[in-house]
């Protein structure tokens, strides 16, 4: 009998998606500890908290509230903007891609 130990890690990232109405309807960004985005010529890393939440709070302003998810709603008033998991975040995602999908018809 073979057993293995399986442990499961915590890898801290922040992820950005936005959905479009084209043919490349899906666009992601995912910042771990060893990258960086570029955002108006800053390189922000995931230690820089305090600007990424900016930025979500910048898109939150400009985007209608159906079209805002959790993590953006608590950045803009300055909750923590964290997930419990990856699989939390993509099941906020396909639930907000059903209701968009419903309140169109």
């Amino acid at each position: 009998m073979i057993v293995s130990k399986h442990r499961s890690e915590n890898f801290p990232e922040f992820r950005l998606e936005v959905f479009l109405p084209s043919e490349l309807p899906r666009v992601q960004w995912v910042l771990t500890k060893d990258s960086f985005i570029t955002v108006n010529e800053a390189h922000l890393r995931l230690r820089d908290g305090d600007q990424l939440a900016i930025i979500l709070s910048t898109l939150g302003n400009a985007l209608s509230p159906g079209q805002v998810n959790v993590g953006i709603k608590r950045a803009m008033v300055g909750e923590q903007f964290t997930y419990p998991s990856v699989h939390a975040f993509e099941d906020e995602i396909v639930w907000s891609l059903y209701r968009m999908s419903h309140s169109a018809d």
